[in-house]
């Protein structure tokens, strides 16, 4: 019987620990989906603005 104990409290600690590494990922992938997102928010007005410069005089139009 303390086999099986020692046993089930080896597992919970390994199951612990992958939790731990699961909480670490999730938490930097949800830092890189951020980051993420306000790059293609950014991305239109990148577009935009080198587009002016190509093409002088089209800056606020929409096709």
């Amino acid at each position: 019987m303390t086999t099986t104990i020692a046993g089930v409290a080896g597992r919970a600690e390994e199951t612990g620990a992958a939790a731990s590494q699961v909480l670490s990922a999730s938490s930097e992938l949800s830092r890189q989906s951020e980051h993420l997102t306000a790059e293609v928010a950014r991305f239109p007005a990148t577009v935009r603005a080198a587009r002016d410069r190509v093409v002088p005089g089209r800056s606020g139009e929409r096709s």
